[in-house]
């Protein structure tokens, strides 16, 4: 689901890299199929077919002698489809060469769904089309799925579901909607467990949102909605180095409180011991946390990001994704489709943590060649790339870590004792050298963050291709 926005608060970001394939255009015309909902409030039901044909075509997309007010949506699929050039309506390379790239990771096909929804939704809308008649928002928010990870699934069907409307791409703009798609179909080829079967529908927490600053109390949706996040920062450099001063700058974070005991029991939650807010507000520092002025945030309390023991920094979005993008960037995107290729074969239709299995791909793709696990169990080197994820995880959790036990809760416990123990025997030291974070009263300084990732990096040998 795109991460919702408050420009009062912190305003999510994204980012840029390029990664090159050929035919990427044609491997996304194969790979998606494109249908236009134009009434989604009236009967009778209609859904369109768009044929890729017909975005390539000197024609108008969505109707006949117009957009039918669906400008900004065709833009982006010329954006998506069309042969790359510099026009504004012909292909964008970063784009295709990112979507191109996700979709390779299982090659499943998606279906995206778009709708002219530049009127509120009505009852028969969210009934007909989108099966939930108590669907919160007045439009069409961009979001996507999969028919095969839920536990109600059968697993033999392997499409995957994109939609969005003309409200938001028109309302935030074609670039927002670039990076919004990005995302988005990150999510179609993520077989990771949202743990629903513990969360049920109050898997974002008991307001159903989930913000790009906030510690969410499932840490299955903070995996989720980060490697998604890493995508969109791989292709918006503006997005990755926003959210980049947002760490180095020890900013706010938000964490939802518990719902009440009555609901927590109806709906078979976890305990309220279990609920991040209430393990983060019984030590002192951090505390009770803070009260926000926006309404929107009542039920929550905010904290400084460094205040945060180093397990809750890991149940946000935007750490998640500065870990990816920043891997990507260094070790190369090739290596980290790869991660995450052989990653989501250890996590089908499996409730274990995403977290865990997502370190140790990314570990294990980047030890070089004749390399063997045991060499590193036993042997210290001048060069340790496979060291660099989970030097990113210590690093953009300020070092909060302070002994092996509480950097094995970073992923939930779960992370193999053979990366753990080294990284925290050899890596640890060399990564902290590199890159020291000094804490006064709890508050690191304004951090360079690009030095302080340029340093880890040479330490432990990363070559960047």
């Amino acid at each position: 689901m795109k991460t919702k926005i408050l420009s009062a608060v912190i305003t999510i970001c994204i980012a840029i890299t390029s990664f090159s394939q050929n035919s990427d255009a044609d491997f996304i015309a194969q790979k998606i199929r494109i249908r236009y909902i134009p009434h989604p409030n009236t009967a009778p039901l209609e859904v369109i077919r768009i044929p890729v044909s017909q975005v390539l075509g000197s024609g108008y997309i969505f109707g006949t002698t117009s957009e039918n007010g669906m400008n900004v949506c065709a833009r982006f699929l010329k954006h998506l489809l069309r042969p790359v050039g510099r026009g504004a309506d012909d292909g964008q390379p970063l784009l295709q060469q990112i979507i191109a790239s996700t979709l390779r990771i299982m090659g499943d096909s998606v279906v995206v769904d778009i709708y002219k929804d530049d009127q509120v939704l009505n009852a028969y809308a969210k009934t007909q089309y989108l099966s939930d008649p108590n669907y919160g928002d007045d439009h069409i928010w961009p979001a996507a799925w999969r028919d095969d990870t839920g536990p109600a699934a059968s697993g033999s069907s392997h499409t995957a579901h994109i939609q969005f409307g003309e409200n938001f791409a028109g309302g935030y703009g074609i670039t927002e909607m670039r990076r919004t798609f990005v995302h988005e179909m990150m999510h179609t080829q993520d077989f990771s467990d949202v743990r629903a079967h513990i969360w049920g529908r109050f898997r974002y927490g008991a307001d159903g949102d989930h913000y790009g600053f906030e510690l969410l109390p499932n840490a299955a949706d903070a995996f989720g909605e980060g490697i998604a996040n890493s995508m969109t920062y791989i292709y918006s450099r503006i997005s990755r180095n926003e959210t980049i001063r947002w760490f180095a700058n020890n900013d706010y974070c938000v964490i939802e409180m518990p719902p009440t005991d009555a609901l927590i029991t109806s709906n078979h939650l976890p305990p309220r011991s279990e609920w991040v807010y209430t393990q983060v507000s019984s030590t002192d520092p951090p505390g009770a946390g803070l009260v926000s002025s926006n309404p929107t945030f009542r039920d929550y309390r905010v904290y400084r990001l460094a205040e945060m023991p180093s397990r809750f920094l890991m149940q946000n979005e935007q750490i998640i994704a500065m870990i990816g993008a920043e891997y990507a960037l260094k070790v190369g995107m090739n290596h980290y489709f790869q991660a995450l290729r052989s990653g989501n074969g250890r996590l089908f239709r499996v409730s274990t943590s995403a977290h865990a299995r997502w370190f140790e791909a990314l570990s294990n793709e980047a030890i070089p060649n004749g390399i063997t696990m045991n060499d590193i169990r036993t042997t210290s080197r001048a060069s340790m790339p496979y060291l660099y994820a989970l030097a990113l995880a210590d690093y953009f959790t300020y070092y909060r870590s302070t002994t092996l036990n509480e950097f094995k809760a970073m992923f939930e416990n779960s992370l193999s004792e053979d990366w753990a123990n080294v990284y925290w025997t050899v890596g640890k030291d060399i990564t902290r050298r590199a890159a020291p974070i000094t804490l006064s009263r709890g508050r690191p300084p304004v951090l360079n963050v690009q030095q302080n990732i340029d340093a880890i990096a040479a330490a432990l040998g990363v070559s960047t291709p």
